[in-house]
C-alpha cells in the first residue's frame, strides 16, 4: 500500500520557528521600550523680553506623569514675577500662576495631544527663565528622587525598575487602544465596501434587464421578433 506524501515538521524546522517568534517578540518588546524611553526631558535657558510671551509646546499620551520647574532670573533689577501657564489641548489650565519668580508644577494629562506652557513677562525688563520639563520616565525618575535618596542602591534600583515597568505597561496599553481604534475602522470600512458592491451588483443587473426588455418591445413593434417576452419564450 502506498504511504502518505504528508510529512510531519521536523523537529530542527519546530525549533527555528520558535526561535523567529522570540525574535519578533524581543523586537516588539526593545520597539515598546524605545518608545518609552524617548519621552522628553528638556532643560533650557531663554530670555523674555518686557511686556512680551513665549510658548513652548510638547504633544503627550494620555495618562502621562509631567512634571516641571523654573525660575526666572533678573537682568535687570526688578522683583515683579512672571505669568505662567500650563494649558492642555482643549484650551483649559492645568497649572496658572500670575505673579512667581520660581515655582514648580506637576499633572497627569487626561487627553492626547499637544500641551502649551507659556511664560508672560508684564514687567518693564527683560527676564532671563530657567525651565526644566520631565514627561513619562523621566518625571517619574523625578518624583522618585526624593525617596531613593534614603534608599539602599538595590532597593533604589528595585523602585526605578517599577516604575519603568509601570509605563511600559501604560504603552502597550495604549498600542491595544490605537489597534482596537484601526481593526473597528478597517472593519466599518469593509461592511461599506460589501454593500456598495451588492447595490452595484443589484443596480446593473436592474439596468440589462430594463435595456432588454425595451430593446425586445421595440423590435416585436417592427414585427422582426415574436412579441412574447424573452424571458418567457
Amino acid at each position: 500500500r502506498p504511504r502518505s506524501s504528508c510529512s510531519r515538521p521536523l523537529p530542527a524546522q519546530r525549533r527555528q520557528g520558535g526561535a523567529r517568534a522570540e525574535d519578533i517578540m524581543r523586537a516588539t518588546t526593545a520597539a515598546v521600550l524605545l518608545a518609552a524611553l524617548a519621552a522628553p526631558a528638556l532643560a533650557f535657558q531663554f530670555d523674555l523680553a518686557a511686556g512680551k510671551a513665549k510658548c513652548f509646546s510638547e504633544t503627550m499620551e494620555r495618562q502621562t506623569l509631567t512634571v516641571g520647574a523654573f525660575e526666572a532670573r533678573d537682568t535687570a533689577l526688578t522683583s515683579e514675577g512672571l505669568q505662567v501657564e500650563v494649558i492642555s489641548p482643549k484650551g483649559s489650565k492645568e497649572f496658572s500662576k500670575p505673579d512667581i519668580t520660581t515655582g514648580k508644577f506637576a499633572f497627569t494629562t487626561t487627553e492626547e495631544g499637544a500641551y502649551r506652557f507659556c511664560f508672560t513677562n508684564p514687567s518693564t525688563a527683560q527676564r532671563r527663565v530657567e525651565f526644566d520639563f520631565r514627561s513619562g520616565l523621566h518625571a517619574n525618575d523625578a518624583s522618585r528622587a526624593a525617596k531613593t535618596e534614603q534608599l539602599q542602591p538595590l532597593e533604589a534600583e528595585l523602585l526605578k525598575l517599577e516604575g519603568q515597568a509601570g509605563d511600559v505597561l501604560k504603552t502597550f496599553e495604549y498600542l491595544q487602544e490605537r489597534e482596537a481604534e484601526h481593526r473597528n475602522t478597517n472593519e466599518s470600512t469593509n461592511t461599506r465596501v460589501l454593500w456598495f458592491t451588492v447595490l452595484s451588483i443589484v443596480l446593473l443587473v436592474a439596468l440589462t434587464v430594463f435595456q432588454v426588455v425595451v430593446l425586445q418591445r421595440s423590435l416585436a413593434k417592427e414585427k422582426l421578433i415574436d412579441s412574447r417576452p424573452i424571458f418567457m419564450s
